[in-house]
């Protein structure tokens, strides 16, 4: 845990693998809500294989009991409910927001965010 707090703290995207299940989740957990409290986010998204969403919800809480936590459901991505879920994750104050990558795919991005996103992943090298 202590190397993913390292490198957390650096400023870097960050990926978490592990071969215990348990010890990662608990480190993306411990991430989310210390960048919370420092500040570097407002609330974070942590996505996850959609069987396991439920999960997370269940282990973030065991964590942090007192967290204000989203946990997308199958419900939530059905057509005519998904833009009033992402209107949740927008306007409430979420500390953490968890949902499966099929979900997280389902959620439009602009034209103009998505060009700016890879402007930036390019000149990122060029500005160290």
């Amino acid at each position: 845990m202590g190397n993913c707090h390292a490198r957390f703290g650096t400023g870097e995207n960050l990926e978490i693998t592990s071969k215990s299940y348990l010890s990662s989740s608990f480190e993306m957990v411990a991430s989310a809500m210390e960048a919370k409290r420092l500040g570097f986010t407002k609330k974070s998204m942590i996505v996850v294989p959609k069987h396991l969403t439920e999960q997370f919800g269940t282990e973030f809480l065991q964590l942090y009991p007192n967290a204000k936590i989203l946990v997308a459901t199958a419900k939530d991505f059905t057509a005519e409910n998904r833009k009033e879920f992402c209107s949740k994750i927008a306007t409430q104050d979420w500390d953490a927001i968890i949902m499966g990558y099929t979900q997280f795919e389902k959620i439009p991005i602009s034209n103009e965010r998505c060009c700016k996103n890879r402007l930036m992943n390019l000149l990122k090298p060029l500005t160290k």
